[in-house]
């Protein structure tokens, strides 16, 4: 489990043993879509390196956050190894209410994160109506 902010990068590393030992060609990396259905990684922000027992993501997005699998499969089997990846960092949460004309409409907001990963971030929660900033 790994937790970097926006912007930042991460290395997912595994360890690899074997005789004889994986070739790069034999190790395989996919981020796993919300069905657990690989994907392969093919972005100009992804890094193999070490013979490919890294994986390098620059520039963190929101988009990158969720499962990574590393796959190593050669003459002799199969094997895995899988990383979360949290990416913290602003987020919008979109919502509506439906309400009668001169009544009064309540709309709440939760908000779950991660304590004392980046203690000196500040938490900001900001109200908006189309766009315009109504309450902070």
């Amino acid at each position: 489990m790994s937790f970097k902010a926006v912007g930042q990068s991460v290395i997912l590393s595994v360890t690899v043993n074997g005789s004889p030992m994986p070739t790069a060609d034999e190790i395989t990396w996919f981020k796993l879509d919300s069905r657990s259905l690989p994907m392969p990684i093919s972005h100009d922000r992804f890094e193999l390196n070490n013979g490919n027992k890294e994986l390098k993501i620059n520039n963190l997005e929101i988009a990158d956050e969720g499962w990574y699998q590393c796959q190593v499969k050669t003459d002799e089997g199969k094997a895995t190894a899988e990383f979360k990846l949290y990416v913290l960092g602003m987020r919008s949460i979109q919502d509506s209410a439906v309400g009668v004309v001169g009544n009064s409409v309540s709309m709440s907001c939760a908000a779950t994160y991660v304590a004392n990963v980046f203690p000196s971030t500040k938490t900001v929660i900001n109200w908006y109506r189309y766009d315009d900033l109504i309450l902070r």
